[in-house]
């Protein structure tokens, strides 16, 4: 028995929520997750439940995928987790006599109550993968994330979410919570987002119990866009306007990221991204663009405002506050560095753009300024 739950609102459609949030090389971490492959071998329930070949052939893919990685191991023994043969697809194992021509799953999605949306360029391997995340930033298992943004693309994340901290961290679990969003990985900066005003780990640096929501959401095959409202998160602040847009356009090649930010009095303002420590980052013309290099390909990132004295950084992935101190048994950030983008002064107002793509082993650096000229993302036409 389901004892009714099958019937219950979404849950038939649940089993694809797993393939919007992952690629071949893992899941979007986001809150206490992993970024591991998810293990999907309830799957062929699913198929069986719904006469559903797309969802069988789906895990018959991941099955495939783990003989591959036995006979080839890869660089990172993590890349193979969540791929195993369990008991589980012995119970519900559904044989694939032919390939199904009837479903094609979009290649974007907007999950509300969380407020996550999800985009890519295709679902073949190294295809680019994108997303924005609100919500409950007091979720289970949740953290001060509101804005945060994640891209990979032909095999490598770029920009990663942190994921979990270690579970025996003091207080991390307390409720209601206090100690835990004085750890770096479950708070603003220690995420792909937004940072206001001087930073003091023992402040919560996003409010507590904000619940930011998405006020446009437009996907497509072609181009999607998504529009955050983060007022709520930044509350402290008195925002008059404060939101984040993801723009993905020119056939899928190109990301905007867009924060439109008004203050009700003059604040410092950081953006910061998480990359890896083991690309090679580059910053050129005036701080204004910056190259991260996986060696096989690298990802353009240009930065677009009337503020000149915006510029990229590099630093370690580190709080912002120096008198931060590391717990002995916090989870490692060394193989993290961030980069970022910090107003040279307080300022009321913030508008401006990062502009992402990705470049060929040997293409040459994308001629600046002729991507993405400013517009309110309320123009965006996708």
């Amino acid at each position: 028995t389901q004892y009714g739950l099958y019937n219950a609102p979404g849950f038939a459609d649940s089993a694809y929520f797993a393939y919007f949030m992952q690629t071949e090389i893992g899941s979007w971490p986001y809150h206490d997750s992993l970024g591991d492959i998810v293990i999907n071998n309830y799957l062929y329930w699913f198929a069986v439940k719904q006469n559903d070949t797309f969802l069988a052939e789906k895990r018959h893919e991941q099955i495939e995928r783990a003989k591959e990685v036995r006979h080839n191991p890869p660089a990172k023994p993590a890349d193979d987790i969540g791929l195993a043969v369990s008991f589980f697809d012995l119970m519900w194992y559904r044989p694939i006599e032919k390939k199904s021509d009837n479903k094609v799953l979009p290649l974007d999605a907007y999950y509300r109550k969380i407020d996550i949306v999800t985009m890519r360029s295709g679902w073949e391997r190294g295809a680019i993968f994108t997303g924005l995340h609100g919500g409950e930033n007091n979720a289970s298992h949740g953290d001060l994330d509101t804005g945060n943004f994640i891209l990979y693309a032909k095999g490598h994340k770029f920009f990663d979410d942190l994921g979990k901290e270690n579970y025996k961290v003091p207080g991390y679990f307390d409720y209601p919570p206090t100690v835990r969003w004085h750890y770096y990985r479950k708070r603003a900066e220690g995420h792909n987002t937004i940072v206001v005003g001087k930073s003091d780990f023992n402040v919560p640096d996003q409010a507590k119990y904000a619940d930011s929501k998405f006020t446009c959401v437009e996907l497509s095959n072609a181009s999607s866009k998504a529009v955050l409202d983060m007022k709520e998160a930044y509350s402290r602040y008195e925002p008059v306007k404060f939101r984040r847009g993801m723009f993905f356009t020119n056939n899928k090649s190109v990301i905007i990221l867009q924060d439109e930010i008004v203050l009700k009095k003059e604040e410092t303002i950081c953006w910061s991204a998480h990359t890896r420590s083991s690309f090679e980052t580059k910053i050129y013309s005036k701080g204004r663009v910056a190259v991260i290099d996986a060696g096989d390909c690298a990802l353009y990132c240009e930065l677009v405002s009337n503020d000149e004295s915006l510029k990229f950084e590099l630093c370690a992935a580190e709080s912002f506050d120096s008198n931060y101190k590391n717990h002995e048994i916090e989870f490692s950030r060394d193989e993290y560095r961030k980069l970022l983008v910090k107003t040279s002064k307080p300022v009321r107002e913030l508008n401006m753009a990062v502009v992402f793509t990705i470049m060929g082993k040997n293409s040459k650096m994308t001629e600046q300024g002729c991507l993405y000229t400013f517009e309110n993302m309320d123009n965006w036409k996708i």
